[in-house]
């Protein structure tokens, strides 16, 4: 543009005769830059990406160059720290947060560059822990509160309690009722507003018992014989320890065991126990 100005310039001023004759050497050399710089291409800078540019946690991004004029070199800074030199390079971003993104691009007369801001959006995932349960341990029916710990920065918007004995719940902090025994690993899986998730476990959290069912016959009721023996048939379920107090001052450990009585009417008592679950049958 500025050589054709000149020219004009020149051809307002004189005419063209006189212009060839004293400016001859200045008109060659403006008519050769005029030529060069008019088959001479303007590099522009352009790019897209091929994968998503949103992620949760950990992205890996993948860059193609768009750009025209037939650059040579690429210079990108991709906002994290890092850079390449390539042309349809890859980069990885590790950290939560917004990231702008530049290209650079040259040849041997020419450079040009393209910044996208906000380009790349990483979001962290939830940061959660499961709080002990109001009650871990019991019989069942054990009934017990669950709770959890939120260090994240970004609102949690769902829940989904899996309780390990085919139970479920998607309240925020859940009251359950386990109604058989065993041992019970609890699963929270949370999503916060931008779709991350987290999947937290406890592995035998919860421990259930069942309780046992104590009953028990003995051979005879009653006797006009004071020195006989009467036995036990221990007839409890569900249990694996027991204690009978025969209520005269003695105790027994067995599980079916006998007993003399002195003369009167007695009480038996069996205590059956399974764990810290108890069961009594007077």
């Amino acid at each position: 543009m500025t050589v054709l100005l000149l020219i004009r310039l020149l051809l307002k001023r004189q005419s063209l005769s006189s212009i060839l004759t004293k400016y001859k050497y200045l008109f060659l050399v403006l008519i050769a830059m005029l030529f060069f710089f008019s088959a001479t291409p303007q590099v522009t800078a352009n790019f897209t990406t091929i994968t998503s540019t949103e992620g949760c946690g950990s992205l890996l991004v993948e860059f193609q160059d768009l750009s025209v004029g037939n650059p040579t070199t690429w210079l990108w800074d991709f906002g994290n720290g890092n850079t390449s030199s390539l042309q349809n390079p890859l980069a990885v971003y590790n950290i939560a947060g917004n990231y702008n993104v530049t290209l650079t691009v040259a040849d041997s007369l020419t450079d040009d560059t393209k910044t996208i801001v906000s380009l790349i959006q990483v979001y962290e995932i939830p940061d959660i822990t499961l709080v002990p349960p109001s009650v871990s341990t019991g019989c069942m029916p054990l009934n017990t509160d669950f709770l959890y710990q939120d260090n994240s920065n970004e609102p949690i918007v769902s829940w989904q309690w899996d309780f390990g004995d085919g139970g479920a719940s998607n309240v925020q902090y859940p009251n359950y009722t386990y109604n058989s025994a065993g041992d019970f690993s609890v699963s929270l899986l949370v999503s916060n507003v931008y779709g991350c998730e987290a999947l937290i476990t406890k592995p035998d959290i919860i421990k259930v018992n069942i309780k046992p069912n104590t009953n028990f016959t003995p051979d005879i009721t009653y006797s006009c014989d004071s020195s006989e023996i009467v036995s036990f048939l221990n007839n409890s379920i569900n249990a694996s320890s027991y204690t009978w107090d025969f209520s005269d001052g003695t105790v027994s450990n067995n599980i079916s065991p006998s007993h003399s009585f002195s003369v009167g009417i007695h009480s038996v008592t069996l205590y059956a126990q399974e764990g810290n679950c108890k069961d009594t049958l007077v």
